[in-house]
Formats: structure tokens, C-alpha cells, sequence
């Protein structure tokens, strides 16, 4: 019985000048799911990401659906960061603030939550764990980092429930084992 390797690409990232003028990100990789593996790219905007580790951690979603949430994990290990991302982008948080408080459209968060949910992690949690990796994750610092915020304690109950929340997602999504 032959054993073949799970490969993982990383794919090529450089900056590049339009003709416009503006400089963009450039990530060109190839395409396991079509025949031939034709290379595809991703452009991403140079203003919004100035540096080639911002325009990486951008990319680490990519990177998943093109490797794999297994393959994925052996090789670049996510951040919560990753994980906020996702979360705003399935739930929708963006387009949901966007309409008007009471409206409802489909079976998505209601406006005060998306509200809520958005508050919490741009104000509490994005500053201070999107760069943490999800393995290094602990209850006992998030514990001892809520100890440290001087707000009130139904507020730092809301923020550990975002954050169980989110972790809970990690483990849906496959980006981190579950907890017995």
C-alpha cells in the first residue's frame, strides 16, 4: 500500500503597481480543485494591508479552504484573530448594523446583538488576543485579563461569553481540537 503526502501550499505573495498607480497584493496559487491545477490569484489592497505580515494573516482564511482545515492546522497554526474574521463574515455583523434597529431580514442575529457582539470584540477583544493563538489560549488568562479591566461585571460577563463563543466556533470550524 502506498502512502502519498498531504502537500500544503503557502502559494506566492508580492507586491505589484497597477496601472492605475495604486500597489496591491498579489497572491498567486494554484488550484487543486480544477483539472490541470491552473494558477489562480487573490489581489488585496496595499492601503488596507501595508505590510506582507498584515496581507499573510489576511490570507490565513484562504489558505484554509485551499489546503483543508486539517492540513491546515499541521502546518500554520491559526490565530483567534483568523477566527474573529470568520465569525463577523458568517454572521453577517456588518450587513446586519447596517440596516435599521428592529428590522429583521432571515434568521440572523438581531440588531442589538450584531451591536453588541461588534462592540465587544473591537473594543475588548481584537486589541488584545487577535494575535494569539488559538493553542495558546487559556481560561486562566482570559480569567486574570478580565480581573484586569476596570469595567463592570455584567460587561465582563459579556466578554467571556463572545470569547466561549467564539472558541466554540474554532472547534466547528476545525481550527482547534475540542475540549473534554
Amino acid at each position: 500500500m502506498k502512502f502519498t503526502r498531504q502537500r500544503y501550499q503557502n502559494g506566492s505573495l508580492r507586491k505589484v503597481m497597477r496601472k492605475s498607480g495604486a500597489e496591491v497584493w498579489e497572491y498567486r496559487f494554484r488550484s487543486k480543485a480544477e483539472p490541470g491545477n491552473p494558477m489562480r490569484q487573490i489581489t488585496l489592497s496595499a492601503t488596507e494591508y501595508p505590510t506582507e505580515t498584515k496581507a499573510r494573516i489576511a490570507l490565513h482564511e484562504q489558505l484554509l479552504r485551499l489546503n483543508g482545515p486539517q492540513t491546515f492546522r499541521e502546518h500554520v497554526e491559526p490565530t483567534l484573530g483568523v477566527v474573529i474574521d470568520r465569525f463577523v463574515k458568517e454572521e453577517r455583523l456588518a450587513e446586519i448594523l447596517a440596516q435599521s434597529p428592529g428590522e429583521v431580514s432571515g434568521d440572523g442575529l438581531s440588531y442589538s446583538t450584531a451591536a453588541g457582539y461588534t462592540s465587544y470584540i473591537n473594543r475588548h477583544i481584537k486589541p488584545r488576543w487577535s494575535t494569539t493563538l488559538l493553542s495558546e489560549v487559556e481560561a486562566t488568562d482570559v480569567e486574570q485579563w478580565l480581573k484586569t479591566r476596570s469595567l463592570a461585571p455584567k460587561t465582563k460577563e459579556h466578554l467571556k461569553r463572545v470569547l466561549h463563543l467564539l472558541i466554540e466556533k474554532a472547534m466547528l470550524w476545525k481550527l482547534m481540537g475540542t475540549v473534554c
